[in-house]
C-alpha cells in the first residue's frame, strides 16, 4: 500500500511536487497561497504533506496557478524547465555579453535626430511666421 499522495513507492508525494514547481516560478509560499486564494499555512501544510491535496478542482486551481496541467501534479513527473531547454540561446547570450564593453551603441533606426527642414520656420502653435 502507498502512502497519502503518492501513486506509487518511487514517485514524489503531490506536495513535494507542487513545491518543487513552485520554486521553480520563483514564487514563496505567501505569493502561491494568494494565486490560489489559500493561506500560507494550508500550503506549507501540503507541501510537507500534513494535509491532503486529494480535491480535483483544487489540483486544477494548483495546477492553473502553476502554469501546468493537472496531470503533471498527478503523474509525478515535472517537465523540463523551459528556462533549462533553450538550446544554445543561453550559450550565445553569454557570448554576447562577454563582448559588451558598456559603451551604448548608436541605432541608426532610433538614434536618428529629426531636423525641420531648413526655410520656412514654424511657431510652437504650429503657425508660420
Amino acid at each position: 500500500m502507498t502512502a497519502p499522495g503518492r501513486r506509487n513507492g518511487n514517485e514524489p508525494p503531490i506536495g513535494r511536487r507542487m513545491a518543487e514547481l513552485r520554486a521553480r516560478r520563483g514564487m514563496s509560499q505567501q505569493v502561491f497561497a494568494d494565486r490560489i486564494r489559500r493561506s500560507k499555512s494550508w500550503v506549507d501544510k501540503v507541501e510537507r504533506g500534513v494535509r491532503a491535496l486529494d480535491r480535483l478542482s483544487v489540483i486544477e486551481t494548483v495546477a492553473a496557478a502553476l502554469g501546468v496541467a493537472p496531470d503533471v501534479l498527478l503523474a509525478g513527473k515535472a517537465p523540463r524547465d523551459p528556462v533549462a531547454d533553450t538550446g544554445g540561446d543561453v550559450d550565445r547570450l553569454r557570448a554576447a555579453l562577454a563582448r559588451y564593453d558598456g559603451r551604448p551603441r548608436p541605432r541608426p533606426d532610433r538614434d536618428v535626430v529629426w531636423r525641420p527642414p531648413t526655410g520656412r520656420r514654424r511657431s510652437p502653435t504650429g503657425h508660420q511666421r
